[in-house]
């Protein structure tokens, strides 16, 4: 007795192939964050040195007014009338942390990677506080598709009690053979800056770099060629002095990685000055703030 032969017509081979055609396509498709491309991405940076070297910064809570909710991001902040505190950065509920925004990176890397949190654009208030969640400063902002904003807490000069956010717009991406620069000036009393690229024995070189660089301000992103940059170990030399002098506040040495973007922060108060924190209800911690100048290196692409 002969043995029936399965079928296997031409047009059986052509719904095989269709459908191994469309399972591996959607293999290579890219992981979509919820949205559906209409997302925007933020990041939260205190530069608050009354808030820091007070100690206030447990349960520094941020208070959102709205963020994506999706089932399958759970570790996006959510809605929810149930639960404490799902309206904030970062999400934990009963835990007594202070915000946190760095990733990891390798010891002996001399820059912070950036942690972003994607929500959906539109308009926003973003309710800073310092600690146990006591209000410091509201936010309004408008975040388009697809932008990244870091928001950096600072304080103001208005009042001693006063703060204010820095909105700096973040642009991760990378050209050939250069290395992309920002500079950000978040020191409330140091005055105007000018940046100047240098060479290892302090000559200037002809780098286009900021000027005249206000409190509150930041700079466009500098391209500079990686070519040469041996001469200085690998490294891109900036000097950053008071506006039209020789004063010298911060020597920074950016990583020449080709394809890189980093955005720098200078930061902190020249001089020793008071300041007062709200800590609850008519009550103020009044903090002898020490002089700090610095720099934070953040590597964003």
């Amino acid at each position: 007795m002969k043995k029936k032969k399965h079928a296997f017509n031409k047009r059986t081979f052509t719904v095989l192939m269709a459908m191994l055609l469309a399972f591996l396509s959607a293999c290579e498709k890219e992981t979509v964050l919820p949205g559906d491309g209409r997302e925007a991405y933020v990041n939260f940076y205190t530069a608050a040195d009354a808030v820091l070297q007070g100690n206030l910064t447990q349960q520094n809570y941020i208070y959102i007014n709205d963020s994506l909710a999706h089932p399958d991001y759970a570790q996006f902040p959510v809605f929810s009338a149930s639960a404490d505190d799902f309206r904030t950065y970062p999400r934990y509920p009963a835990a007594a942390l202070g915000v946190s925004d760095e990733i990891v990176v390798p010891i002996g890397t001399p820059y912070q990677t950036v942690y972003w949190m994607p929500v959906e654009n539109g308009n926003y208030r973003f309710i800073f506080t310092s600690a146990n969640k006591v209000y410091l400063h509201t936010n309004e902002v408008t975040l388009e598709p697809k932008s990244h904003m870091m928001q950096c807490l600072v304080e103001s000069l208005e009042a001693d009690d006063a703060y204010r956010v820095v909105n700096v717009p973040i642009e991760p991406k990378g050209t050939k053979g250069k290395v992309r620069i920002q500079i950000v000036n978040l020191s409330p009393d140091a005055g105007a800056l000018d940046v100047k690229r240098t060479d290892r024995s302090g000559n200037q070189l002809p780098d286009v770099l900021p000027a005249s660089l206000g409190f509150g301000e930041y700079s466009t992103y500098a391209e500079i060629d990686t070519t040469g940059s041996a001469d200085t170990n690998g490294q891109i030399l900036l000097r950053i002095r008071k506006h039209q002098t020789d004063k010298e506040l911060m020597m920074v040495a950016v990583p020449a990685i080709p394809y890189s973007s980093f955005t720098v922060l200078f930061q902190g108060f020249e001089n020793a000055t008071e300041r007062r924190v709200k800590t609850g209800d008519n009550q103020y911690q009044s903090i002898q703030v020490q002089p700090n100048l610095r720099v934070n290196l953040r590597r964003v692409y």
